[in-house]
């Protein structure tokens, strides 16, 4: 048995992206997949915190608007988001297994949607003016550095990055001039749990023990080189520049395992993200389908299809309740309007819907937390 259809890991825009198009596949005779969120700091990831472009100046938003709307979806579709942190992933006996410091989750698929960095709580930071991002190109993020220390004097400044980072902090040494003290954290070498904001000063909680400073500023340009959230991934498991060697298709070695996001390689973009989530979304959800019900999935809208399918009941999959436990879904989180379906359809979605959807969804680790 196990606890969820597929288990997602990291809730920023490329999470959610998929775990809204594994419950929502919007075709006909649709079985909704279960899922669960799982991200430390809830939903929403880095594009929460900044203006982000989806394709050029003219169609950007502001990031706390733009994950705030794609957390609708997953408070209409009912998918829990549990705040803890992947510390272990492996494959035993056809399902994976996700480990966190306090339990172990089991799914028939996970995508990886881990981003740049493993967040904790960098939104409260950044709603108190402690932390900053450095973007938009290194002369930019230069002159934004010098313009944040440039209002201190005697402070003690931590840069976050990944390893590269340390060929930059002369740079931004310099364009300090010496008024603080710059230092960096450079991840993964250096794990960060979390962060406690003091009111004088914020302590970071590291591996290696806490690191007391005024200022954090988080360097995006390392990070996007080779990101390091995947941690718990086997080094085979990677390629030669960290990223996970699978990808939205899935591959051949690795059945059930797919990865979306800035953390699955570059360019670190949003609308990637979104996009690459949705396309990893579909997949998994064939290859859970086909898992269960020993069938392909009826995605005739997003898939090619020799066969046009009707609404008949006997059309619908039944589940094996040797192996799925069958769970119900409320009318509100299927997306569908009962007032919008003919007097025939109606009771063969209610019967999808409250009969043959998904599979064990155990409360005992549904802990949903409205971010």
């Amino acid at each position: 048995m196990y606890d969820y259809d597929a288990i997602i890991i990291g809730a920023g825009p490329a999470g959610m992206a998929a775990a809204t198009r594994l419950r929502w596949v919007k075709t006909s005779l649709a079985v909704p997949a279960s899922v669960v969120l799982l991200d430390p700091a809830g939903a929403g990831g880095l594009a929460a915190m900044g203006k982000i472009a989806l394709s050029g100046p003219g169609f950007s938003f502001d990031g706390a608007e733009l994950a705030a709307s794609v957390r609708t979806d997953i408070e209409k579709l009912e998918i829990p988001v549990l705040r803890e942190a992947a510390t272990g992933l492996a494959c035993v006996d056809g399902v994976w297994e996700v480990r966190t410091a306090t339990r172990t989750l089991r799914g028939l698929a996970v995508i990886l949607a881990t981003g740049l960095r493993c967040l904790s709580n960098e939104a409260e930071l950044m709603r108190a003016g402690r932390l900053g991002l450095l973007s938009g190109g290194y002369t930019q993020a230069t002159d934004r550095f010098r313009h944040w220390s440039g209002h201190m004097r005697g402070q003690r400044l931590v840069l976050i990055g990944g390893a590269s980072l340390a060929e930059d902090l002369p740079r931004y040494r310099a364009a300090d001039d010496g008024r603080n003290t710059v230092d960096a954290l450079l991840e993964p070498a250096q794990r960060i749990r979390g962060f406690r904001d003091l009111g004088t000063h914020v302590l970071i909680d590291t591996d290696a023990g806490e690191i007391a400073c005024e200022m954090i500023l988080v360097d995006y340009h390392s990070l996007e080189l080779a990101p390091p959230t995947s941690h718990f991934l086997p080094a085979a498991w990677r390629d030669a520049h960290g990223f996970p060697r699978i990808g939205v298709q899935g591959s051949a070695e690795f059945p059930g395992l797919y990865a979306a996001g800035d953390g699955a390689r570059l360019p670190s973009l949003c609308v990637k993200a979104l996009a690459e989530g949705v396309e990893a979304g579909f997949n998994a959800y064939d290859y859970i389908f086909r898992r269960k019900f020993a069938r392909a999935p009826h995605l005739f809208a997003f898939y090619p299809s020799s066969r046009r399918l009707g609404f008949a009941e006997d059309e619908l999959p039944s589940l094996d309740p040797h192996t799925h436990l069958a769970v119900g879904l409320t009318a509100a989180s299927h997306f569908t309007t009962p007032t919008t379906l003919t007097a025939e359809m109606l009771p063969v979605l209610q019967a999808e819907i409250h009969a043959k959807t998904a599979t064990v969804h155990t409360t005992s680790i549904t802990e949903y937390t409205a971010p």
